[in-house]
């Protein structure tokens, strides 16, 4: 199945490539073939555009679209879902589409009756999980844009934490979403 990328690019560091490709290696390890638009083609210093069409000719040769966080602030990722919607693709947050295998969606189940915890309690601690995520992240990314830093201050610290965040959100947002499912 070919899934495309759709996500947030202008306004952020280096056009938003590291989550992007992170996306990217993420699908292909689900036995996914992903499309993603920081591969269109088009030279990087081309009208917005030219990527526009780009983008949108990579989306039609896609059965569906994966969304990263914060896709509903772009104006070119609103285009692309509203386009996938209207053709009637399968258009889902990334982590439905990475942790979308039974053994996975099957693990906070587990853990439920193994360990007797309600399910509430569960869904609580992937809403906490999901806010930390997004401050671990926000601190990291503040942290990097500071006047004074080392170096390798950008990449040893602040970088971790941006993924790190990132991937507490996703996982906090996709194991609640299978506890909603399972209800």
């Amino acid at each position: 199945m070919k899934i495309y990328i759709s996500g947030p690019m202008s306004g952020h560091v280096d056009m938003n490539r590291s989550a992007f490709n992170a996306a990217e290696r993420l699908l292909r390890r689900g036995g996914y073939r992903p499309l993603n638009p920081v591969r269109n083609g088009v030279d990087e210093a081309a009208p917005y555009l030219d990527h526009m069409r780009a983008d949108l000719r990579m989306l039609l040769e896609a059965d569906a679209v994966a969304l990263l966080p914060d896709w509903e602030r772009s104006n070119g990722a609103r285009i692309e879902v509203g386009l996938a919607q209207s053709l009637n693709m399968n258009v889902r947050p990334l982590p439905d589409f990475v942790f979308d295998t039974p053994e996975e969606s099957d693990v906070f189940s587990g853990v439920c009756d193994r360990f007797s915890v309600p399910r509430s309690k569960v869904k609580t601690v992937c809403e906490v999980s999901q806010a930390v995520g997004a401050l671990v992240a926000m601190f990291g990314a503040l942290a990097m844009k500071a006047p004074d830093n080392p170096v390798g201050w950008a990449w040893n610290i602040c970088l971790p934490l941006i993924f790190g965040g990132l991937a507490l959100t996703f996982a906090g947002h996709a194991f609640g979403r299978r506890l909603e499912e399972a209800r």
